[in-house]
């Protein structure tokens, strides 16, 4: 899971399943509006980065309330089941209801401990929005610099989509490598070594325990 761990919150999906509008009913979006949802978007990411560096520098804070605080952060502000499906890709259709719903917390409880770890690494660092740009209808780029003293600043591109009038996180583009392919491939890998089945057992008996985040 080393590659897993890039950097930041992030995560994760460019190829996802979203709402498809006909052309009858589609409306195309006034300058004004346009100009109201990427800065929302810019806030987004803005938000996300002050509310996790503000966590892990939280006087007395212990390394399970930080993932509590992680898993609200990611919950309120990513697509994890959309993330999930992808990184998962077509095996995710074969699973059950029940083998859907294991890998999905297991798959929550991953990405927590991965990002609480990697930002409490970073504890001088500050995230720094620097402008977006509309990549579709749907889709919002926007660009980042995370800001260490003494150390290269690390550029960030976020894929963030609008669904259902909701903004939310799918990818982070880290030195214009996309976690979320990095984090499909991975597991591709682990299941091509293992099988689906062992690999599912493997994942939940590693990260399918790891319920504190959601107290």
């Amino acid at each position: 899971m080393k590659k897993l761990g890039l950097w930041i919150i992030a995560s994760l999906v460019l190829f996802c399943e979203l709402d498809v509008v006909s052309a009858k009913d589609y409306v195309s979006p006034t300058a004004a509006e346009e100009t109201d949802v990427s800065k929302k978007a810019e806030n987004l990411i803005q938000n996300l980065g002050n509310t996790a560096i503000e966590i892990i520098n939280r006087k007395g804070i212990t390394s399970e309330k930080v993932k509590q605080e992680f898993g609200k952060l990611l919950n309120e502000n990513f697509a994890l089941e959309n993330i999930a499906r992808y990184s998962l890709g077509k095996n995710f259709k074969q699973l059950s209801e029940d083998e859907k719903k294991d890998f999905l917390r297991s798959f929550e409880n991953m990405l927590v401990g991965i990002y609480s770890s990697r930002f409490s690494e970073y504890k001088s660092a500050k995230l720094i929005v620097a402008g977006s740009r509309k990549k579709s209808d749907k889709q919002i780029l926007v660009n980042s610099k995370i800001v260490i003293p003494n150390k290269q600043d690390i550029d960030v591109v976020w894929s963030i989509f609008l669904s259902n009038g909701s903004l939310k996180v799918y990818d982070a583009i880290i030195s214009d490598v996309s976690i979320s392919n990095v984090q499909r491939s991975e597991l591709m890998s682990r299941i091509s070594e293992k099988g689906l089945k062992a690999f599912l057992e493997d994942f939940k008996k590693k990260y399918g325990q790891n319920e504190e985040h959601k107290k």
